[in-house]
């Protein structure tokens, strides 16, 4: 596989990964704001720490390898919130539905 489709692999892997970090570290018992800033760090964090390394072992050069893992981090935590805000979006209209057929 070309390092581009591995790199395409790693990112869509991170969501499901962030859940699981989030899950074992119980990220939801923190404050508010601690919690915010937690929950949108880890997706960038594990980007780096997967994109970023795979891509530094390709091609040695860091720069590059730490602005995929940074791309990378934050297009998993942008499908994150997109994911989240469709499914509020599908819970308001299926809310909306129920009470027009009350």
């Amino acid at each position: 596989m070309e390092p581009v489709s591995i790199v395409a692999l790693i990112t869509a892997g991170i969501p499901l990964v962030t859940a699981v970090f989030k899950k074992v570290f119980k990220t939801d018992q923190l404050d508010e704001k601690p919690r915010k800033g937690v929950n949108a760090l880890i997706p960038v964090v594990l980007g780096i720490l997967s994109s970023g390394l795979y891509s530094y072992s390709q091609g040695q050069d860091w720069m590059t390898a730490l602005a995929i893992g940074l791309g990378s981090g934050g297009a998993a935590a942008s499908v994150r919130d997109i994911d989240k805000n469709l499914t509020q979006l599908m819970a308001a209209i299926s809310g909306l539905a129920a009470k027009t057929k009350a």
